[in-house]
């Protein structure tokens, strides 16, 4: 599994979180599966949601929890940030992605639960 591929599941999967989170309360389900078998589980993004407004530079966190988890357009997110509306906001969020991904890479976050099947999917 690439990053290119983690990359993309966190950015769809923070864009849909408020369904997800949805989902949960009204059906129960926690775990859907992707691309390849690939499961993201709702209480592992959550906890990488929370790592992110933690761990990342102030306008990558931002750029994610606003721009991706609250659906904001760019303009509006960059007027939030306090910058030109013609800064590419989604940029921020790749940027955020992309450290979140090297994090977990690194065993920053010790308590997320698919870097050991990104090993073992990896291998």
């Amino acid at each position: 599994m690439s990053d290119r591929f983690l990359i993309g599941v966190l950015r769809e999967s923070f864009r849909n979180l408020q369904t997800f989170r949805s989902l949960y309360e009204s059906d129960g389900v926690d775990i859907i599966s992707g691309p390849n078998g690939f499961e993201v589980c709702l209480w592992d993004l959550e906890y990488l949601y929370e790592r992110a407004k933690e761990n990342l530079p102030l306008r990558q966190g931002q750029a994610i929890e606003w721009f991706l988890v609250y659906n904001f357009k760019e303009s509006t997110v960059a007027e939030m940030m306090g910058i030109s509306p013609s800064n590419p906001i989604g940029s921020y969020a790749t940027a955020g992605l992309n450290n979140l991904v090297t994090m977990i890479h690194n065993g920053d976050f010790p308590s997320f639960g698919f870097e050991k099947d990104l090993e073992r999917m990896i291998a």
